[in-house]
C-alpha cells in the first residue's frame, strides 16, 4: 500500500490532523448547541 516509509508517515499526518480538525469542529457545534431542532 505504502511505497516507502515517508509517503506512510505522510499519509498517517495528514489523516492525523484531518481527524483532529474535523473532531474540534464537531466539538465546537455541539458545545454550542447550533445542530438543536429547537433553535428557532
Amino acid at each position: 500500500m505504502f511505497t516507502s516509509t515517508k509517503s506512510a508517515e505522510i499519509t498517517l499526518n495528514r489523516a492525523t490532523w484531518t481527524l483532529t480538525v474535523l473532531f474540534m469542529g464537531l466539538t465546537v457545534i455541539l458545545s454550542a448547541g447550533w445542530l438543536t431542532p429547537a433553535a428557532g
